[in-house]
Formats: structure tokens, C-alpha cells, sequence
């Protein structure tokens, strides 16, 4: 859906993909580009999966991206975190609601789903 409006607002070269599969491939590859082992978000062990290796696609630990193939060890095993003293950043947040109300000009809410509110998703 994003795609189709993005093309529809003049963006056709940079959104012409011709599925889901292909835009996971570049998300993965995205993922992979210049991390050497730096970030830890890193999906380049899942590139080039194609329409029905992804369609197929169990969910999935990462990082998973070793030359080797081999998955990389589970981030965050040794209970420490990305910070000197090692622990974790929590930081709490109130829901917000939209800034602006739906109506007849604007009927439609886009949502990631990446936010739960209430304690909902």
C-alpha cells in the first residue's frame, strides 16, 4: 500500500517492487550494508529468500549474518547491554493519541504496529 501511494505521488522509481519478498531482500540487505559485525541489527543471512522462501519464512533470531552462515550468538546472553556499565535503558512512555482527529478529509490512520496501547496491539 505504501508503494502504490508512493508511485502515485510521482516516486515510481524508487517503490517499483514487485512484492513483499523484494522488499524484505532490501531490508535485509539494508540490514547487512556496511555493519561488519558493528550494529546489531543485521538480516543479511536472510537475502536473496526470494517469493517462496519468504512466504515460508519461520520467525527468526538475528543478528544472523556470519560469513560463514553460522547464526551469530544470541544478543544480550551474557546480560549485558549496549552501555558502559552494561545495563539497560528503559524508558517509559504515555500513549498519545493522534494529533489530528479522523474525519471526511482525513478517514485513515496508517499504523506500524510496532506501539501497543492499553496494553493491546
Amino acid at each position: 500500500m505504501i508503494c502504490q501511494v508512493a508511485q502515485r505521488l510521482g516516486f515510481r522509481r524508487g517503490f517499483s517492487y514487485s512484492g513483499v519478498a523484494e522488499i524484505f531482500d532490501e531490508h535485509a540487505r539494508l540490514s547487512a550494508a556496511g555493519n561488519g559485525g558493528r550494529r546489531a541489527f543485521q538480516l543479511g543471512g536472510l537475502i536473496g529468500l526470494g517469493d517462496q522462501g519468504y512466504a515460508g519464512l519461520r520467525p527468526t533470531q538475528w543478528p544472523m549474518a556470519r560469513p560463514d552462515g553460522q547464526d551469530a550468538p544470541r544478543l544480550f546472553a551474557d546480560g549485558r547491554f549496549y552501555h558502559a556499565d552494561g545495563r539497560a535503558r528503559l524508558v517509559a512512555t504515555r500513549p498519545r493519541p493522534p494529533k489530528f482527529a479522523l474525519d471526511q478529509e482525513y478517514p485513515l490512520v496508517l499504523n506500524t504496529g510496532a506501539s501497543a496501547i492499553n496494553g493491546t496491539r
